[in-house]
């Protein structure tokens, strides 16, 4: 059965991830945090359920984001999640114009997300990495890409146009803001369950 939702959020230092249960509430059923993947890396995982807390220390000296992901997927493995994910959802920096909502991540969109490299240059290059392990090791399920900057993408033009030359802004250079999944969550929050 492939119901559960693995959801990755990679960024320069860290690799957080979650599980969980593909139902209307999304059960939380694994979370946790590969942290100071620069120096002194550690795995935490929160205790959910009857699992108690986790932290290992991953070692002394630096490791990189595919060895992060490779802690996260040897901590799936263990818990006996693999076959049970179905599909993996993953924060990305910059969408750019383009994506303004939820995207399948294909290799058309891949390919486009790879441009906007110059505008989120340690992030985006991270994040399409995560993308691609997460293909490597979950080849059945669909990769969805969320993206922070979707959440700006409804200002009025004057509020994302920049004082320069009209062919600049044509061009893409406008103020595409950040942060926009954790707005968006706290804007939903704050709505609060009567909408």
């Amino acid at each position: 059965m492939t119901d559960a939702i693995l959801v990755l959020n990679g960024g320069s230092s860290s690799l957080k991830f979650a599980v969980f249960e593909g139902r209307d509430e999304l059960p939380l059923v694994l979370r946790g945090n590969v942290a100071s993947l620069g120096q002194h890396p550690r795995l935490r995982v929160e205790a959910v359920g009857d699992q108690p807390v986790i932290e290992r220390s991953l070692g002394d000296g630096p490791i990189d984001i595919a060895k992060a992901f490779a802690t996260v997927a040897s901590l799936l493995a263990d818990r006996d999640l693999l076959h049970r994910i179905g599909r993996v959802g993953h924060r990305v920096v910059h969408g750019g114009r383009d994506f303004t909502e939820a995207t399948r991540l294909d290799a058309r969109a891949i390919e486009a997300l790879r441009l906007l490299e110059p505008l989120a240059p340690i992030h985006q290059r991270i994040n399409l990495e995560i993308v691609a392990l997460a293909t490597g090791l979950l080849p059945h399920a669909p990769q969805v890409g969320c993206f922070d900057t979707a959440f700006h993408s409804t200002r009025p033009a004057v509020a994302k146009t920049y004082g320069l030359p009209h062919t600049m802004t044509e061009a893409g250079i406008i103020f595409y803001g950040f942060h926009g999944l954790s707005f968006s969550h706290h804007a939903l929050k704050l709505r609060g369950p009567a909408g």
